[in-house]
């Protein structure tokens, strides 16, 4: 059986953490796409180190981490008993793209999306910080490192763009019908 994986992009603060802890609630497994590549460039015997390997192999051999991501998160899911999972968080379009072509209709990029407003003061709310610099001192280099990895690029590849500029009610309400509409 194929397992149903909603792939969950998004700048920081957008959102993807509070919805794959909700979407859990909803049955799904909540797995880190970090977790998965970490056992794979443990197998993988390098001498770099995980992050240039992870932007080298993404780059260089693209199906070869499509291939042995699918197998990790097939196996962590049967591991977990599930037929469907979040993964998180996407922030390049290489994985995205080899996923679908290993889980096809089955896999579904979810984007989280929020203006940067907001976004600073959910971090300023979430980190207790009293201004707007001390927020964007800690967002902004989170947000350049995605912007290099590709999540522009991921939301250009999304099945959906979910808008989260609501109440924490509005984001669940919304990802029950989501999750309806994948019954």
């Amino acid at each position: 059986m194929i397992p149903l994986v909603l792939a969950l992009g998004g700048y920081s603060e957008s959102g993807k953490s509070s919805s794959a802890r909700y979407l859990s609630t909803c049955g799904f497994a909540r797995i880190k796409i970090a977790a998965l590549y970490k056992r794979i460039y443990e197998q993988a015997n390098t001498g770099l180190g995980f992050v240039a390997w992870s932007s080298w192999i993404d780059t260089e051999n693209p199906e070869w981490i499509g291939e042995r991501f699918a197998d990790e998160l097939r196996a962590e899911v049967q591991l977990r008993s599930a037929d469907r999972c979040t993964i998180e968080s996407l922030y390049g379009d290489t994985l995205a793209r080899e996923l679908k072509r290993h889980f096809g209709d089955r896999f579904k990029v979810v984007f989280i999306d929020l203006d940067r407003d907001t976004r600073l003061k959910r971090q300023m709310e979430r980190e207790g910080l009293s201004t707007l610099d001390e927020a964007r001192a800690m967002m902004e280099p989170r947000d350049e490192m995605k912007r290099r990895w590709g999540v522009g690029r991921v939301r250009t590849l999304a099945d959906i763009v979910l808008r989260n500029d609501g109440t924490v009610s509005d984001l669940h309400l919304k990802l029950d019908g989501l999750v309806a509409s994948y019954a």
